[in-house]
């Protein structure tokens, strides 16, 4: 006997979205204040209801898909969009009494405050963790280096010859400094 999987479709509102989040992340750049654009397509459709955990999965990867994501940037990306979109509803209150405190807000910063709501509902306390944050200890130069050398050895290489060459040559630069390895 198999069990019988109930699956509930994706709202038919899930790709309006997922269109205002691709265009924000096209326009973005640093400015934090577009969020809103997303915030306001959110609650267009899902009108201040928690959006599904489905609807969330169709609305990033169709912004994935738009933006033409390769899927070593997907991820980290796809994740923030769900953040955003989990908290849209108290997403514009956080971040007047965030700009209330500071002078700039970016896209890098919804984000974070995005995370922060996500972790901790109310308000005070996500602002607090807003403040709070540790700021990540120095990488020292050669840190640094192999960080930036693993990306370039890990490119795509479907785009030609010269990409290859390229990143065979990163490699031998990074093997020669000692750098390990990791792909």
């Amino acid at each position: 006997m198999s069990k019988k999987v109930s699956t509930t479709p994706v709202h038919k509102g899930a790709g309006k979205v997922a269109q205002a989040v691709a265009k924000v992340y096209g326009i973005v750049a640093q400015n934090g204040n577009v969020i809103t654009q997303c915030v306001a397509s959110a609650k267009q459709v899902y009108k201040g209801a928690d959006i599904p955990k489905k609807d969330l999965s169709a609305i990033a990867d169709k912004v994935a898909m738009l933006r033409d994501w390769t899927p070593a940037s997907a991820g980290p990306r796809k994740s923030e969009v769900r953040k955003i979109l989990r908290v849209y509803t108290r997403l514009p209150e956080a971040i007047t009494a965030y700009m209330a405190k500071h002078d700039s807000f970016t896209w890098h910063t919804a984000v974070k405050l995005a995370r922060c709501l996500v972790r901790e509902p109310a308000l005070n306390k996500a602002l607090a963790l807003m403040d709070a944050a540790p700021k990540a200890d120095p990488a020292t130069p050669l840190e640094l280096c192999g960080k930036a050398t693993r990306r370039l050895i890990n490119l795509d290489t479907t785009s030609g010859s010269k990409a290859r060459k390229f990143q065979d040559a990163v490699q031998d630069i990074a093997e020669s400094m000692g750098i390990p390895k990791v792909f």
